[in-house]
């Protein structure tokens, strides 16, 4: 924690913020967006001497810190033993041209002698990559629903594999975790995967058909499934991650098909957000999927509450249902009775943050 308890100010344009101490430190300044890499983080970083920058008065005996009035400008004074002072004037820049208003993602600090001839040093200190996980990332979830792209998330080995090779392992291991994911149904032209191996590793190529091939496709196929996974529960405003299980079907294309026209519903999505055991949603959008659908053999459940059977309806107690509909991750099974074959698509509810989010997405 900081030297000076709740008393920071915060200075900001909209786009970026930092937190300064009293005496000058930046002590918080995420870049290049208030939810980015934290650049600047001894706010939180204990003992440790890093992720700050300051300025260092020889014989500093009094700081003062004050807003210009009626700015975001921060303007601080040190003075000396000796009475020498120097200003520090901090501020995110905001300006106006081409009849646009500009807030690039940057902090200015001036600083101007105010009196005697102070002796100062500068220290800049920042952290990289402070406070967050170094494996299985997944960065950002706008509109994904993995059809091909430019880059959006690489997987690195330090296997040595041939690109050949590594095309194979990406169709096996890769494509079918992140092809079960879906937000909105909307595909964005960066939503893809890389897969990529610099081959740093002694040893033998791995090849199709041997153990170190299958051991390396297991952990390729572990690191998919997390990814996939956390772009769907990062999904934007999402409150609820949905995982539709559909079982029964005639075939595995048929049983994708299904599941995706359910996942990718707005009826179903918004019935999740409001915590709504809607069936009907459910099974409508198993009738429009296109694929073979016999009500009087399907069934369906929210979580453990078998809801429908038989083509009505089950006797099911609603506070059970509605229960089922309260957990962050919530399972929806739909057993097509039809034959053997399955499918497993994720997603999420859509909520009044999404529709918020995407209403001004430009601006």
């Amino acid at each position: 924690m900081n030297d000076f308890g709740l008393d920071i100010a915060v200075i900001g344009n909209g786009r970026t913020a930092a937190l300064i101490e009293p005496a000058g430190r930046i002590v918080w300044w995420c870049w290049p967006r208030f939810d980015g890499d934290p650049v600047f983080c001894r706010l939180l970083a204990g003992n440790e001497e890093k992720g700050f920058t300051d300025v260092v008065l020889d014989g500093m005996v009094e700081y003062k810190s004050e807003y210009v009035r009626n700015t975001a400008v921060l303007s601080t004074v040190l003075t000396d033993n000796n009475g020498g002072a120097v200003r520090i004037t901090d501020f995110a820049p905001k300006y106006r041209n081409l009849d646009r208003w500009f807030r690039p993602p940057q902090l200015v600090r001036m600083l101007e002698p105010v009196s005697g001839l102070p002796r100062i040093s500068i220290r800049l200190r920042p952290a990289h990559t402070y406070g967050m996980p170094i494996t299985q990332r997944a960065a950002g979830s706008n509109h994904i629903s993995y059809s091909g792209g430019d880059t959006a998330i690489r997987v690195t080995t330090d296997a040595p594999v041939s690109a050949a090779d590594l095309s194979v392992l990406a169709d096996e291991a890769l494509r079918p975790a992140f092809e079960a994911i879906t937000v909105d149904g909307c595909t964005s032209t960066n939503d893809s995967v890389l897969l990529l191996a610099s081959g740093a590793a002694d040893g033998e190529p791995v090849v199709p058909g041997t153990p170190a091939w299958v051991a390396l496709a297991g952990a390729c196929r572990r690191v998919a499934d997390e990814l996939a996974r956390r772009l769907i529960a990062d999904a934007e405003g999402a409150e609820h991650v949905l995982i539709v299980d559909v079982e029964g079907a005639a075939s595995e294309r048929d049983a994708g098909r299904l599941a995706r026209a359910v996942a990718d519903s707005p009826l179903v999505k918004t019935a999740f957000y409001g915590e709504d055991a809607n069936w009907g949603r459910i099974i409508a959008a198993a009738g429009y999927s296109g694929e073979d659908v016999n009500p009087d053999k399907l069934s369906l459940w929210f979580g453990g509450v078998h809801v429908f059977a038989r083509g009505a309806p089950t006797r099911y107690a609603e506070a059970e249902a509605t229960a089922a509909m309260k957990p962050r991750e919530i399972t929806v099974r739909l057993d097509l009775g039809l034959g053997n074959a399955s499918a497993t698509v994720w997603t999420c509810d859509l909520s009044h943050d999404y529709v918020t989010i995407n209403g001004k997405y430009r601006t």
